[in-house]
């Protein structure tokens, strides 16, 4: 709510964070096995690496526009490289929370190892607000977003899907 209200990318990068800081502390008070342990420690490792490819984007955006307000970055004109970089950023800092190919190994297991509530939370909750702030940082960088990757990563994960499916009994 505050990020729409303030139109403040780095307000949004702080929700966001905190957000799945909040969401592993609740995964690991209330898981009862190791598994859940492991599981919760997968996406910690995860998300780590994923905040840390989303904080160097929003800090060159701010850093480079000098500005941290959405409306204002808009009008800033991002060089053809600085927006490639960009993208690849936010496409694999949010992809390690969506259940983008290859780093979807820790979502299946998250959610068949914590609890139902906390496995809805997952799916409702956390992955629709990663996506949205991959398109809204898309839409930041500027030009047209190349599709190449998404089907490249779409056809992997297919490929791989049905290669696991063919060799289970």
């Amino acid at each position: 709510l505050v990020f729409i209200i303030n139109g403040d990318i780095f307000v949004f990068y702080i929700s966001y964070e905190f957000m799945s800081g909040l969401v592993f502390f609740v995964m690991y008070l209330t898981s009862n096995s190791r598994g859940a342990v492991e599981a919760i420690l997968f996406f910690l490792s995860w998300a780590i690496v994923g905040s840390i490819l989303v904080g160097i984007g929003v800090i060159y955006m701010i850093t480079v526009s000098q500005t941290r307000l959405f409306n204002e970055i808009l009008r800033w004109q991002f060089t053809p490289n600085e927006s490639y970089y960009l993208f690849i950023l936010f496409f694999f800092g949010f992809g390690t929370k969506l259940s983008l190919w290859p780093f979807w190994y820790w979502l299946p297991r998250a959610h068949v190892e914590v609890s139902t509530g906390m496995s809805i939370f997952l799916s409702c909750i956390l992955i629709k607000v990663c996506l949205y702030g991959l398109i809204r940082t898309f839409s930041l960088v500027g030009g047209l977003v190349p599709f190449l990757p998404f089907v490249f990563f779409i056809g992997l994960g297919i490929f791989d899907v049905a290669s696991r499916l063919i060799n289970q009994i």
